[in-house]
Order: C-alpha cells, then sequence, then structure tokens
C-alpha cells in the first residue's frame, strides 16, 4: 500500500503596512546609533531589515542616510548608492540571523535574551506588532 504524503504548512497573513521602529530589536537601534566598526554589514542588515517591514525606498534612504551620518567614519555615499540601487534589484530577503555572530556578536550589536527567542530581527518585530494588534 503507497504511503500518504502529509503536508503541513504554517500560514502567516503578510503584514502589508511598515513596522514601526519602536518595535526594532535592540540590536538594530543600537546599530542605528552609529558603530565604528561592521559598517558594511551592519548596512546589508538594515536594508533587508527594512524592506522586509515594508518600508518604501525613500524611507530607506532617508534612514541608511541619517544613520550613516551618526557613523565615526561615513560610508561612502557611492557606496551607499550602490548597496541600495542593488537591493531594489533583488528579491526581498530576511536578514541574517540573530545567531549569525560575524552580524552581531562582531559589531557590538549582541541581540538580547528576548530577542533571541526569535530566529531574525524581522521575526521579532513582527511578533511585536503582531501581539500589539490584539
Amino acid at each position: 500500500m503507497p504511503q500518504k504524503e502529509i503536508r503541513i504548512q504554517t500560514q502567516y497573513s503578510e503584514i502589508k503596512q511598515k513596522i514601526s521602529m519602536e518595535l526594532f530589536p535592540s540590536s538594530i537601534k543600537k546599530g542605528l546609533l552609529g558603530l565604528g566598526d561592521g559598517k558594511k554589514r551592519f548596512l546589508f542588515v538594515l536594508l533587508n531589515f527594512l524592506r522586509s517591514l515594508n518600508y518604501e525606498y525613500e524611507e530607506i534612504e532617508k534612514i541608511v542616510y541619517e544613520w550613516n551620518n551618526k557613523n565615526k567614519e561615513l560610508l561612502k555615499e557611492g557606496y551607499i548608492k550602490s548597496q541600495i540601487l542593488w537591493h531594489k534589484r533583488q528579491d526581498k530577503i530576511l536578514p541574517p540571523n540573530f545567531n549569525n555572530k560575524v552580524y552581531y556578536d562582531d559589531i557590538g550589536l549582541k541581540p538580547l535574551e528576548n530577542e533571541l527567542k526569535f530566529k531574525n530581527p524581522v521575526n521579532y518585530s513582527l511578533s511585536l506588532f503582531r501581539a500589539k494588534r490584539r
């Protein structure tokens, strides 16, 4: 007798509105205050994070340039523009997971214990958003 294949899919209602900055994990908030080292890695995290939380590119550019002005040494404008343009052409992807120490711990953005209950910073923010809506 052939075995039946059982597929279980968890469906989440996709959130179409942008998520408020107050719901960002502390690691992202801390990074937004400016960095000494790891600016390019954080820019990669930030672009994917904001895009995943439904920010428009005009807002993303504004946030990125404000963040860059807070850094000890600024990233070159040409580098930022090229990264933003590259991300515009790509499919939406999640930022690196919290357990990826190169993108968080190594640049001084160690996630808090309550954030580590979530795999990814986007999941953390979406969870807070859903809890707030109830």
